[in-house]
């Protein structure tokens, strides 16, 4: 009889200790915050599809203005790299097209350094004629 109390007091401290081993780990474990982004940059088109350009635009409460932009342009893949302080923002498109002289895709974001959790996506678009990029969609980091 002693020894089953006593195993009884030792499952029972140690559901208390895993409950509040549970309970310091969780804050850790937060969910990823719900941000917007938006970039527009008119952008110079050279050589086999490579572009370049100085984006304004923001990712959540942040905002960035004259970063440089590099890249490619061969619808129907497209991928623009956001050079950013503390780490690059990369927008990748793999179903670019054109439609009456814009062309339009959707956009996957990954990143590097300070973004490099960055997820999320949203809608491109670029006159043919102005060459401006417009990038507007949601992430998380």
């Amino acid at each position: 009889m002693f020894g089953i109390k006593r195993s009884t007091k030792v499952l029972g401290l140690v559901a208390v200790m895993a409950l509040v081993g549970a309970a310091l780990i969780a804050p850790a474990a937060a969910p990823a915050k719900a941000l917007t982004f938006s970039a527009s940059a008119p952008m110079g088109i050279k050589g086999g599809g490579s572009i370049v350009g100085k984006a304004t635009g923001s990712i959540g409460n942040t905002s960035f203005k004259k970063v440089a932009v590099t890249g490619t342009a061969v619808p129907p893949k497209m991928t623009a790299v956001f050079n950013l302080a503390g780490g690059k923002i990369i927008a990748s498109t793999k179903d670019g097209h054109v439609k009456k002289g814009v062309l339009y895709g959707t956009f996957k974001l990954s990143g590097t350094g300070k973004y490099k959790n960055i997820r999320g996506g949203g809608n491109l678009s670029a006159s043919l004629t102005t060459f401006v990029f417009k990038w507007n969609g949601k992430a998380s980091l």
